[in-house]
């Protein structure tokens, strides 16, 4: 039996106490593939309890694995656990037949991917003149100080109320 099929469940089977599943699956065969900034080097191994009622069918559980991230700030690369405590899925007007919990366990791991990729909250990133991990230490090159800040170009823009005079400004208004 593949992994995925142990995420499918045929219904008229199902005792009324449920069935519990667990297994693993790549994240190939959900459908995820590696980026450069994530890399599953583990498959998603899971446990869920599938429950029948009525013509409805629960399924409740967890998954876990671990992703090999590159931080955004230095480059790096470490490792990060994901868990998905919560798994719950509700399977609406199933009377006879087969579900297939692969897309809501696809949703739900992709869903505890990191927005951001940082190794550490404190990461200091790479000098932007030489490339150096401040991490590691500080650089030795000397960039150029510059008073203005990022916003500088637009500190020399007219409002439209600067542009017109005091009878035009109000009549504007």
């Amino acid at each position: 039996m593949s992994d995925v099929a142990q995420l499918r469940v045929l219904v008229f089977n199902l005792p009324a106490s449920g069935v519990t599943l667990r297994g693993q699956v790549s994240f190939s065969q959900l459908g995820i593939a590696d980026s450069e900034l994530v890399s599953c080097p583990e498959p998603v191994r899971f446990e869920l309890q599938v429950t029948p009622l009525s013509n409805e069918v629960l399924a409740q559980g967890r998954l876990e694995s671990r992703l090999r991230c590159r931080c955004d700030r230095c480059l790096g690369e470490y490792d990060l656990p994901i868990v998905t405590e919560d798994v719950c899925h509700l399977f609406e007007g199933v009377e006879a037949g087969e579900i297939d919990l692969t897309e809501g366990v696809r949703e739900d791991i992709l869903l505890a991917f990191p927005q951001r990729h940082l190794c550490r909250l404190e990461c200091c990133g790479l000098c932007p003149g030489c490339g150096q991990d401040l991490n590691k230490g500080a650089c030795t090159c000397t960039l150029p100080e510059s008073s203005e800040g990022p916003w500088a170009a637009l500190d020399g823009l007219n409002r439209l109320g600067d542009e017109l005079g005091p009878e035009e400004s109000r009549a504007s208004e």
